[in-house]
């Protein structure tokens, strides 16, 4: 059931971008028609990935809810799942030994591992937003508005050092 006047209210003050990975020894950025540059950032056309190999979180992990509806966008409708992981280190592992390539949120990929970094067009909305929810109607106490202050700085700084 429904709830006719939501329970929770969101400040959402981050956008984690999902991203496209793929192994150096792949050498997708190479190939024509896939990639696009803007502001010296490769773009791949999803379309393009319609005959890869997936390696992706499992059904039942949130990002997998958007990676899926961004595919479904692209007209991928049943891609091939080759393996699944939560661990989106592993998923990066699996990626760099040239398995298949990745989607994942652009905040968890390790510069220690060698991969290749795709963003995705804006217009798919491929992204997970970073919220604090709270009780609607409620105020928050100085503790926890303090906290959440934190928890915005922590994030923010965050996806300044990610960011490729």
């Amino acid at each position: 059931k429904t709830q006719k006047k939501p329970a929770l209210s969101y400040d959402c003050f981050l956008k984690d971008p999902m991203v496209v990975i793929a192994s150096p020894q792949r050498k997708l950025s190479q190939e024509s028609g896939v990639i696009i540059w803007k502001n010296e950032k490769p773009v791949i056309d999803v379309r393009a990935l319609k005959n890869e190999k997936f390696i992706y979180p499992k059904k039942d992990n949130q990002c997998r809810q958007i990676i899926d509806a961004l595919l479904a966008q692209n007209d991928i409708l049943y891609p091939d799942e080759y393996l699944t992981n939560n661990q989106f280190q592993t998923i990066q592992a699996l990626v760099s030994a040239n398995l298949g390539i990745g989607i994942i949120p652009r905040s968890y990929v390790t510069k220690a591992i060698p991969i290749e970094i795709f963003e995705i067009p804006d217009c798919f909305e491929a992204f997970w937003e970073c919220c604090i929810a709270t009780r609607k109607n409620y105020r928050l106490n100085y503790i926890e508005e303090r906290f959440g202050e934190i928890v915005k700085e922590c994030c923010i700084h965050m996806g300044q050092e990610t960011k490729v």
